[in-house]
């Protein structure tokens, strides 16, 4: 049954990250925008959050799974840095990703420095999902997304395993209030 539920969650993964790639080919930069996607297959749905970094290029997308709400744990990210491949020389297509969240003054909320996230099948993106991290037994997203809800400006950082240093950078200032648009009822 777990085989089959993670089939399914992957799926939509999938799903959901081709019909945030739709959408963010009209994205400005700076704006967080809201997206509702239904499946024509099943009838199933999600709610996704999203914006393009600073420089025009990274983009975010945070997607809600479940009852479609980002205030419950079934929660997950990706993270597209920009960049035409992501090299990766491990087995398990894991790459470690440093985040960190400010405030309007420019000090650090939260800051982790190793987080595992997966790198998708066409080496473009890295995602978390929601799973719970063996240093605090918290749900990992769902700390990213707590911390950026608090914050001004995101901060995502990782070097890929051939040593090609990338980094985005969010502002936050619509980001409560698509949030907010999702978690209503």
């Amino acid at each position: 049954m777990a085989g089959f539920l993670g089939g399914l969650i992957l799926k939509a993964l999938k799903f959901a990250a081709t019909a945030v790639v739709v959408a963010l080919s009209s994205l400005t930069a700076f704006a967080w925008e809201r997206v509702v996607q239904k499946d024509n297959f099943d009838g199933s749905s999600f709610e996704a959050m999203y914006s393009r970094a600073e420089d025009g290029v990274g983009t975010l997308a945070i997607y809600a799974a479940g009852n479609g709400h980002i205030n419950n744990e079934s929660i997950s990210i990706t993270w597209t840095p920009g960049a035409s491949y992501i090299c990766n020389t491990s087995p398990n297509d894991w790459q470690f990703v440093e985040w960190m969240i400010v405030d309007g003054s420019g000090n650090t909320i939260s800051r982790e420095y190793l987080t595992n996230w997966e790198l998708s099948t066409d080496r473009k993106s890295l995602f978390i999902r929601s799973e719970r991290s063996r240093k605090t037994g918290k749900f990992e997203s769902r700390e990213v997304v707590d911390a950026m809800l608090a914050g001004t400006e995101a901060r995502f950082r990782f070097t890929d395993d051939c040593g090609e240093k990338l980094t985005s950078v969010f502002p936050l200032s619509d980001f409560r209030k698509a949030a907010n648009e999702i978690n209503a009822p």
